[in-house]
């Protein structure tokens, strides 16, 4: 009985006839078509605008918390020595050297 259903259709009909016909796929098709028009006519498509607000670059007038504070890079206490000359101190010291004492 199903032979004589698809007898003189092509493998394309066959199968675009049992797509049309299966509730979970048309179901799918309709959200795929939904999703597919929400992507353009957010941005906008053509001469219409679109309605989607948001670029996603931040706005440098807008920003309402910069980052949280950097802790330093010095050591608590550390200050530069003062009794060496600057050609022969380390490369540790060199750098406790830009230090502040706090």
């Amino acid at each position: 009985m199903e032979l004589q259903e698809v007898a003189g259709l092509s493998q394309g009909q066959i199968v675009r006839r049992r797509f049309f016909r299966h509730k979970g796929a048309m179901i799918g098709l309709g959200v795929l078509i939904l999703v597919v028009l929400l992507a353009f006519s957010s941005v906008g498509f053509g001469p219409v605008p679109g309605w989607w607000k948001y670029t996603g670059a931040p706005d440098p007038q807008n920003i309402t918390n910069p980052g949280a504070a950097r802790p330093s890079r010095c050591p608590r206490g550390s200050a530069a020595p003062a009794s060496r000359s600057a050609s022969t101190r380390s490369a540790r010291t060199r750098s406790a050297a830009t230090c502040s004492p706090r």
